[in-house]
């Protein structure tokens, strides 16, 4: 084909892989679908939406597997290195499915928390083979970014403008609709973003806008989160440099904590003029935890009852568990993810549990990938703070990319 019969590259297929995989997070990630469906409307259940866009770029992935099939196929050499980082979770997908037969298992409003875990698993598996795609690796972090900012405006705006995407008029969660989990998935997002070992300082302002999402969520688990990454980042930064450019990034951290302090003024300084969603009483008295006018636990009597039914629970039945969907029952489920296995597989899904966070680190770390490393703890520390981890669609879909991205060509 000649130069001028070729066709523009605007349409080329890189760039349209790039232009499916980017509508796929911008969407899914922040749970975007979520919001469109209970706004506009969807032609169709968002669980089937996600596979129709990811089918293209599935079928790419299979011609170029079929294509390759001599030399070696890419997508099962990315796979047996990565073994450590997905086969727990492979195995937690199927003891939710073998355990849907224990007596007291949860099938109450049809099959729903049984296949739950099976679904999570292929949205993992699906973003895991399209990121193998040289077009996708090659500009993973552009539509990551894309996502995070996408999630982080809509977040602000809902401090300006109470309730346009939140379901609570006094906590602002963006398109996540969810204050924990947008602040949660911000900081998710962050970890994947930010370039450990190098204190520069596009990662310092990334950090300082995750803390401004952070905040406008008034998300107390979110502050330990965001509090867990910063102190990772700074870990890795500092212990990859040497004593004299250590203390230098010691002087580039007075900036950073002073502009903290403005940030947390300004928030004060609305919440006691009562601008936008602060003046709703949720938003004062989130704020008052920071002015010390009100106690940091005062509403969490709650958690800590579903926390020892939890523990109730597990004494009765800690080996085999009360059956899949059984932290369930009570309809809240029990904040914390390890309970959460724990009650439903008992101890074979909490060591699996285990064993994806530990082999996650460990395929991360042989790697050298830091982002992963960064993520692992967040994962670790956040799953004492929900239920039903796995079950996040936009954790699994950031997980499934950088263990892919980790891989290097």
């Amino acid at each position: 084909m000649s130069v001028a019969t070729q066709p523009p590259r605007w349409v080329s297929a890189p760039v349209a892989l790039r232009l499916c995989f980017a509508l796929l997070f911008l969407v899914f990630f922040p749970q975007g679908d979520q919001f469109l469906a209970r706004t506009i409307g969807l032609p169709m259940p968002p669980t089937l939406l996600f596979f129709v866009i990811a089918a293209p770029m599935l079928a790419v992935v299979i011609g170029r597997e079929l294509r390759l099939r001599r030399q070696g196929s890419p997508l099962l050499a990315l796979l047996w290195r990565s073994l450590p980082a997905w086969v727990p979770f492979v195995v937690l997908a199927l003891l939710s499915l073998a355990w849907a037969l224990h007596p007291d298992a949860f099938w109450e409003g049809g099959p729903k928390r049984i296949f739950l875990l099976t679904y999570d698993c292929s949205i993992f598996f699906t973003v895991l083979a399209i990121a193998t795609l040289p077009a996708i690796r090659d500009s993973w972090r552009s539509w990551l970014g894309l996502s995070y900012a996408a999630l982080l405006v809509t977040t602000l705006w809902d401090v300006l403008q109470p309730g346009t995407f939140s379901q609570q008029m006094g906590r602002a969660a963006g398109l996540a609709q969810n204050a924990n989990f947008s602040a949660a998935l911000l900081v998710a997002a962050c970890a994947g973003l930010i370039r450990p070992r190098h204190l520069r300082r596009r990662d310092w302002i990334l950090l300082a806008l995750t803390a401004v999402g952070v905040l406008a969520t008034l998300s107390r688990g979110g502050a330990v989160l965001f509090g867990v990454l910063l102190v990772a980042y700074l870990a890795s930064a500092v212990l990859a440099l040497g004593p004299s450019m250590r203390r230098s990034a010691v002087r580039r951290l007075f900036p950073v904590v002073i502009a903290a302090g403005l940030i947390l003024a300004a928030a004060i300084g609305a919440a006691r003029e009562g601008i936008g969603m602060f003046e709703r009483p949720t938003a004062r008295a989130r704020i008052g935890i920071l002015t010390g006018d009100e106690d940091l636990v005062s509403g969490d009597e709650g958690r800590l009852r579903l926390l020892a039914q939890a523990w109730e629970q597990v004494v009765e039945a800690p080996l085999v568990g009360h059956g899949t969907g059984a932290s369930y029952a009570s309809g809240r489920g029990f904040h914390n993810m390890y309970m959460d296995v724990w009650v439903q597989f008992g101890i074979a899904g909490l060591l699996a549990y285990l064993a994806l966070l530990a082999g996650g680190a460990f395929y991360f770390l042989r790697q050298g990938f830091l982002p992963g490393l960064l993520l692992i703890p967040v994962m670790f520390v956040w799953g004492f703070l929900q239920h039903g981890l796995l079950d996040e669609r936009g954790l699994v879909m950031l997980y499934g990319l950088l263990v892919a991205a980790a891989l290097p060509d």
